[in-house]
């Protein structure tokens, strides 16, 4: 089809398409972020008038994965293997800081030094980071926080402080620091080997390989024990932050305080978590309230 022709109607019905062969939701997604960008550039370069995937996103639908959790086991053997891996041991402060936070992941990666209070055990979340194409080519951009409720600070725990501390000192050993400022921001805690902070896709990747890793030692250990081996399931960044969700929720706190940590707009959200929590820990929890309520 010619690129004058191209109407929103038949960006719909692309999307639509694929909904109909069962990509997931945010596979489609993808797609509207790779168009539009690329339409916009025509609209810049005068070949259309304006942009037909404008609005088509509202239009998106597919197969939603629900994102479980880690198990309290699953979490603490991923962060066993990886303190003492020879390549991935780089990124355990940021793993243990994301799980023990619950920072979103573009929080995570926008997280600047000025926003730490090591004093007063405390860092507040003004800002995030995002890796994008507006149209002049994929690069990181500092964007306000979606919501008000994202504007907050967060007591840091003792593991959250240790992982700061560790990763300054891998900083200063490794020589890592910010290489370039990033719309007049310079100060960023976690960068790559190159002194720029990570893309959310970047972060997935490593863990994914963390993933592969991890199973295929285990399969190896399985097979010399003669037994069936336990697997890491997939771990995305978004999974760890589901996962510091669950582990707070299974701590007792209460859903409002939750609430305020996890940075939710409204606490029905922040509820939802309680239906992922770990069985061990909600079988426990059963267990220690059977002397206290007793029908017989």
């Amino acid at each position: 089809m010619k690129l004058a022709n191209l109407k929103q109607i038949h960006i719909r019905e692309f999307y639509a398409k694929l909904t109909r062969q069962h990509l997931a939701e945010k596979t489609i997604k993808y797609c509207h972020n790779m168009i539009f960008p690329a339409l916009e550039v025509a609209v810049d370069s005068d070949y259309i008038r304006k942009n037909p995937a404008k609005g088509c996103q509202k239009y998106i639908t597919g197969t939603k994965k629900k994102r479980v959790a880690l198990t309290i086991i699953e979490q603490q053997s991923m962060m066993d293997f990886v303190k003492d891996h020879p390549v991935y041991k780089v990124y355990y402060p940021m793993i243990v800081f994301a799980v023990t936070t619950g920072l979103r992941v573009g929080e995570l990666t926008g997280l600047r030094w000025k926003d730490v209070e090591m004093k007063n055990n405390l860092i507040h979340i003004r800002q995030q980071l995002v890796y994008k194409n507006y149209g002049d080519g994929c690069r990181f951009h500092v964007q306000e926080l979606k919501t008000d409720a994202g504007y907050r600070d967060i007591p840091l725990t003792q593991n959250a402080r240790k992982a700061l501390l560790k990763q300054k000192e891998m900083d200063w050993i490794l020589g890592r620091k910010t290489c370039e400022a990033i719309e007049g921001i310079d100060d960023f805690v976690f960068l790559n080997t190159h002194g720029k902070p990570f893309p959310t896709n970047a972060i997935n990747f490593v863990l994914d390989g963390i993933v592969r890793a991890y199973n295929k030692a285990e399969r190896r250990q399985a097979e010399k024990e003669h037994r069936e081996p336990v697997e890491l399931p997939h771990i995305s960044a978004h999974i760890l932050r589901h996962t510091a969700c669950s582990r707070l929720a299974e701590s007792g706190i209460d859903a409002k305080t939750l609430q305020i940590i996890m940075g939710h707009s409204n606490v029905s959200i922040t509820l939802d978590v309680y239906t992922h929590l770990d069985f061990s820990k909600i079988q426990k929890e059963m267990e220690s309230i059977e002397e206290v309520i007793k029908v017989v």
